[in-house]
């Protein structure tokens, strides 16, 4: 019986059966945001003797941050991790020809959002936040044996890794986009102090980052941001996944951090770095999202750039002291269009999916059904909320611009030359959270996991 695979992969199946010494008997796509944006698969091997070997299959990103973050260095990480009794999928190879790493496939389930039993939910709360104090504890030079870097002075503890993303900004962005480059400014004029030592830190961790059957945590997965830092990134990331993943009670997980480790928590350490946990996906999407493929899983990461985005701004302003105030929601505009939108969504949703039998498939029908409810939205709030924003401009700038990009245009000069101006940071959060409210609201009912996301408070 032959095993199909999508085209573009099929080295991957071959490569397999030679590794593992068996036969490939099913390959079947990872189909929803679980695979973040990477292409993956589920690849079930018998070997001779019966022998059943559940694997999978993690394939080189169509869009990434570039720098160091490669699939050769994920699988280090998890060679070093496995070898110390980490709870993490057992690294089983790396294939050449089309660029993957093949894993364990481990049991369970990853929706943490989904428990609703507070015994389960605490038995894997302790189990998680002590296999990452596991992880903070080792020496640091099993990873540089391995080709990672150390970062010496407080500078390169806080920017080392953000600069990655801020190149991968810079290279694909086409329009500039004030609200992240004032970010990245205060992150560079707030860094704080070096920790005693670097860690491993797995640079995006948390819920949604682990598998659990029952109440037994079965791994740590996906560690291809992982690089040596200042463990306070980690709290701050689990914080930063919690806006996508909600469930934890991040007090607790912090009680059981100090608890496993013995290191205290740093709440201002973690209010700057919940700024840059929030700030790097849309560093990393901005190149993405200006210019989308119709390919790539475009209404989730249209999604997560605008929530992000607005994340941004709620951590700027809690890191600087700034009390925000509700964004007032907007009347739509009447249109005879509407009915359009209707049957679109309504055959996109409800109708085509009884179409389609593989998870792939019914995956991608509902981004386009995403993409339709977003098209709506700016058909009722577009020209509105357009107004607002060259209103507000106008307030910041001393004139109102012609247009948005004129307005984004001349706020990045503003802010380039924040130094020698008088600038009211303050101001420019309040605008930069208004503007973000207002951009996810025309994504209201396509946001996905992101509907609703809220910032948990940590004191």
């Amino acid at each position: 019986m032959s095993v199909e695979i999508d085209a573009g992969y099929e080295g991957l199946l071959p490569w397999i059966q030679s590794k593992l010494g068996g036969r490939v008997i099913r390959c079947q796509r990872q189909g929803d945001r679980r695979s973040g944006g990477r292409p993956a698969f589920f690849v079930d091997v018998e070997r001779p003797g019966g022998e059943f070997v559940r694997t999978y299959a993690r394939m080189r990103r169509e869009m990434s941050g570039g720098g160091p973050f490669t699939l050769a260095a994920e699988c280090a990480v998890l060679e070093e991790l496995h070898r110390a009794g980490v709870a993490v999928p057992e690294p089983l190879g790396l294939c050449p020809e089309p660029e993957g790493l093949l894993l364990e496939c481990l049991q369970g389930e990853f929706d943490y959002s989904a428990i609703d039993d507070d015994a389960q939910r605490d038995a894997i709360d302790r189990a998680f936040v002590g296999e990452l104090a596991k992880v903070h504890s080792l020496d640091a030079s099993l990873f540089e044996a391995r080709g990672f870097s150390s970062p010496k002075s407080a500078d390169e503890f806080a920017l080392n890794d953000l600069a990655n993303w801020e190149r991968a900004f810079d290279l694909g962005a086409r329009a500039p986009v004030p609200l992240l480059r004032f970010a990245r400014m205060w992150l560079h004029d707030n860094v704080p102090p070096a920790p005693t030592r670097a860690v491993l830190v797995q640079g995006d961790t948390g819920p949604g980052q682990f598998m659990f059957d029952g109440d037994r945590l079965t791994g740590i997965v996906d560690w291809e941001f992982a690089h040596l830092g200042d463990p306070m990134l980690d709290l701050a990331q689990i914080r930063a996944r919690d806006w996508y993943n909600p469930g934890a009670d991040l007090k607790k997980w912090l009680a059981y951090y100090t608890e496993f480790s013995g290191t205290p928590v740093d709440l201002v350490k973690l209010r700057y770095y919940y700024v840059k946990a929030m700030l790097i996906t849309p560093l990393a999407l901005a190149g993405v999202v200006q210019r989308m493929h119709h390919s790539l899983d475009h209404a989730e990461w249209f999604a997560q750039d605008l929530s992000y985005q607005r994340g941004v701004a709620e951590a700027l302003a809690e890191a600087m002291g700034i009390a925000l105030e509700p964004v007032e929601p907007a009347e739509p505009d009447a249109s005879a269009h509407e009915p359009i939108f209707d049957i679109l969504e309504y055959g996109l949703r409800d109708e085509i999916p009884g179409f389609i039998s593989d998870t792939f498939g019914a995956y991608r029908a509902d981004l386009y059904r995403r993409l339709a409810t977003y098209a709506r939205n700016i058909q009722r709030y577009g020209a509105r909320f357009e107004a607002h924003e060259l209103d507000e401009m106008g307030e910041i700038l001393g004139r109102r611009p012609s247009d948005i990009r004129e307005g984004e245009q001349s706020l990045e000069r503003l802010l380039v030359d924040r130094h020698r101006g008088d600038v009211d940071d303050e101001s420019l959060v309040r605008y930069f959270y208004r503007h973000a409210v207002r951009e996810e609201r025309l994504m209201a009912g396509a946001l996905g996991a992101g509907e609703g996301a809220v910032r948990q408070p940590i004191a």
